[in-house]
């Protein structure tokens, strides 16, 4: 797993007016087709994201769409994370301070499980873990909310 900046230029645009908003942009996809253009995004805050937050970051991002897509159609998906994430990035961590994840990692051949501690640029720090986890190390992470 890679600790990456996002490198869509439309990230960084959406992300600020997300921010704006009181959260965090995660995951920006979009899907060109030759009638529309599909926009999915998945939006995280410290607490719960409701589906009238999700409204509201909609409502916030159609004018930017708009802008970004002249004359096109396009559609637009505000989702949060769920509670069962696959983590695709490890700049990914740092949002998900102090829930539980699964890690599978190709050093030790195995899942570790833990509450996330911290998460710098390179490592993965889990309470209870005397040791940190090289994002290289990770082959696959998801948010596990049966970890205590």
């Amino acid at each position: 797993m890679q600790f990456t900046s996002k490198t869509d230029p439309m990230f960084d645009v959406l992300a600020v007016a997300v921010r704006n908003a009181g959260f965090n942009l995660i995951e920006l996809k979009i899907s060109r087709t030759k009638p529309q253009v599909q926009v999915q995004i998945m939006i995280h805050c410290a607490g719960v994201v409701s589906i009238n937050d999700c409204a509201r970051v909609h409502r916030i991002l159609i004018p930017q769409l708009e802008l970004a897509f002249p004359g096109q159609d396009f559609s637009l998906e505000v989702s949060s994370p769920g509670i069962h994430r696959s983590i695709k990035d490890a700049s990914e961590f740092r949002y998900y301070c102090g829930q539980g994840v699964r890690c599978y990692c190709s050093d030790t051949a195995e899942w570790i499980r833990g509450i996330i501690e911290g998460a710098s640029e390179t490592t993965l720090i889990l309470k209870g873990i005397p040791y940190t986890i090289d994002y290289t190390d990770i082959k696959k992470a998801f948010l596990d909310p049966t970890v205590t």
